[in-house]
């Protein structure tokens, strides 16, 4: 509709510029016709006539030439609104074809979550219906046990009452027997310590090779023993072999150099603080004195209680506090 009504105001514009040209081209036949000099000559009268015959000729021609080109101007608005009109058309059809296929797809979806929807939900109330079964199985299962662990635990109450008041029983009968024990330790301890002194009191104080009054000497295996018992001093037990290889012993080294078994003496080597200190022909239980320092004020003894065909046997005593010497 939009289309016939433009083209029918485009044919009114090209008719009324028609009739505009042919009145302007009559108008100036007329002016140049009342502009010539009536003269009374007749004859002019051919001249103008044919200037009159000419200029309507191309006012004819030009008209015909507009006319032409108009027409021209019409059949290709004619032909461009065509290819409107068919592109409109194919648009249309374009955008009917495509809103029939996302109706189709719209519904083909719709189905597809409505189908869906019913799967989920049909999922979800049988996951719920297996949980709430498992829940129930559990809380029954746990119910179960705790009542077993409950009949277990009053069980096992039941018989710890039981021993318990048993053993109280029993241990009432043992404190006698306990007491009787420690008065046999007590007992005990007494002669230890009767025995201890009786040892200490059988050893004797003898004057060092150095002059220095020792401690008290240790004859044998048994002596040492009380001796460590009194707490006195340290004591360092050794076996030198009559190889002559050295051995440390406590803070020193001892090396034995010569043995002598049937007259009970011996020559010994230590080595302290890089020097060496020989003791020759020493006699058994003798106090072998030196000092392993010029702040100590107690020497250490080297007392060999045992002389054999290949080795001494003795120890070695230091006082547990060094005390410088004035």
């Amino acid at each position: 509709m939009a289309i016939r009504l433009l083209l029918s105001a485009k044919n009114k514009d090209l008719q009324t510029q028609v009739d505009l040209d042919k009145n302007k081209t009559e108008s100036k036949t007329i002016d140049i016709t009342q502009q010539q000099p009536q003269r009374q000559n007749t004859w002019i009268w051919p001249w103008i006539l044919g200037a009159a015959l000419a200029l309507s000729l191309v006012a004819n021609l030009y008209q015909s030439s507009r006319t032409n080109r108009l027409n021209s101007d019409m059949n290709v608005l004619r032909q461009e609104m065509t290819g409107l009109k068919t592109s409109i058309n194919q648009s249309q059809e374009a955008v009917k074809l495509n809103l029939a296929t996302v109706q189709e797809n719209l519904n083909a979806t719709k189905e597809e979550v409505a189908k869906k929807v019913d799967q989920a939900r049909y999922v979800a109330q049988r996951s719920a219906a297996v949980v709430d079964a498992k829940w129930s199985k559990q809380v029954a299962d746990r119910d179960k046990r705790l009542d077993t662990d409950l009949a277990q635990i009053r069980e096992t109450t039941q018989q710890s009452n039981e021993r318990l008041a048993s053993g109280l029983a029993a241990a009432n009968g043992e404190v006698g027997v306990v007491k009787t024990d420690v008065g046999g330790v007590k007992a005990d301890v007494a002669a230890a310590r009767s025995e201890l002194e009786r040892t200490v009191s059988d050893l004797k104080r003898m004057r060092g090779d150095m002059g220095e009054m020792s401690g008290l000497i240790a004859t044998n295996q048994h002596e040492l023993n009380a001796l460590r018992e009194l707490g006195d001093r340290v004591y360092w037990e050794f076996s030198l072999p009559k190889s002559g290889t050295a051995q440390k012993v406590g803070d020193v080294q001892l090396m034995l150099k010569k043995l002598d078994q049937k007259h009970n003496r011996y020559t010994v080597e230590v080595v302290m603080d890089d020097k060496h200190i020989e003791k020759k022909d020493k006699t058994i239980n003798e106090p072998v004195q030196f000092y392993s320092g010029a702040r100590q004020r107690h020497p250490l003894e080297v007392v060999v209680y045992q002389i054999d065909k290949d080795k001494v046997v003795g120890y070695l005593a230091a006082p547990k506090v060094q005390v410088a010497r004035n």
